[in-house]
């Protein structure tokens, strides 16, 4: 059984976050301290370490009643995936479950999902998708992004009474020391001006930078809104455009831009319906975001 107490900071001023520790989980965590909420970290790292695909691990927790949830953590991408499909399925699906558990007895007044944009990877690319598209399971052939679809439904079909909602996110980047995201890999590429090598420069995402991801996440726990949303940057982004970008603020043309014959991977994002039901846009547009990397890389290096 979980350890739950009384709150006297009011219903929901409480939120448990999964992955706390993570990029984005940091990101979130920080702006909550800012907004005043307070906050129970779960994360493997650190000294009280929780595993969620562990239940008793989770039913150790002490956690006030009304909390509500932000659930980041996870095997992150396609590639960790892969690795270790076994634990991808415990931790992404079964950690899903044990944290829906310990909502229901916690009486949690919201419960946010952290899925992916890769949810889309199965249909023909386009720069707009909406929180409409008919997706199915057999349509998505990547196991990262099946784990996300078959978590919304997990979720959303979930017979609770606290609210839930299931955020999409594009692309995610932003200051860290080794460069994840594509954006980030072009953008330390050309600082230390290394031959740029990609699939197709027209290929595109809606990345999204960690401030405004975060800011999205905060905004939803005082929002009605519920289902699906996508959490992803204003517009599509080609690979192109972020080494054209880069290059113009460096004011260093001569690193090259190798293509090896790939066809262009478009995927991007509507957020319209975030807009209107958060009252959220993004602020950090791309110059402001790859200025940003530039002098962080400028002194990491």
């Amino acid at each position: 059984m979980f350890s739950t107490r009384e709150s006297n900071l009011g219903k929901s001023k409480c939120v448990v976050v999964t992955g706390s520790k993570g990029f984005v989980g940091s990101a979130v965590v920080n702006l909550l301290k800012q907004e005043g909420y307070a906050i129970v970290e779960i994360d493997l790292i650190g000294k009280n370490s929780v595993d969620i695909s562990n239940f008793r691990s989770l039913a150790n927790l002490e956690i006030p009643l009304g909390s509500s949830i932000i659930h980041l953590a996870g095997y992150p991408d396609s590639k960790s995936c892969k690795k270790d499909w076994p634990g991808a399925i415990q931790v992404n699906l079964g950690g899903l479950a044990n944290l829906l558990a310990m909502a229901k007895n916690i009486q949690a007044s919201k419960f946010i999902f952290a899925s992916s944009e890769w949810v889309y990877c199965g249909l023909q690319g386009r720069s707009d998708f909406t929180e409409k598209e008919p997706i199915s399971l057999d349509s998505i052939p990547d196991l990262y992004a099946r784990t996300k679809y078959l978590g919304e439904k997990l979720l959303l079909e979930t017979m609770a009474d606290f609210s839930t909602l299931a955020c999409r996110f594009g692309i995610v980047y932003g200051e860290r020391v080794v460069p994840k995201s594509a954006l980030e890999e072009i953008v330390w590429n050309l600082v230390h001006r290394k031959t740029v090598r990609v699939g197709n420069a027209e290929s595109g995402r809606s990345f999204i930078h960690v401030k405004d991801l975060a800011t999205a996440l905060v905004s939803s726990l005082s929002s009605s809104a519920e289902g699906v949303l996508n959490l992803a940057g204003s517009r599509l982004i080609t690979l192109r455009e972020i080494f054209d970008t880069t290059s113009d603020i460096l004011g260093d043309f001569s690193t090259r831009l190798e293509q090896s014959g790939l066809s262009p991977d478009v995927r991007g994002c509507n957020i319209e319906q975030a807009r209107l039901k958060l009252g959220w846009s993004p602020r950090v547009d791309l110059r402001q975001g790859v200025k940003q990397l530039i002098d962080y890389y400028a002194q990491t290096s």
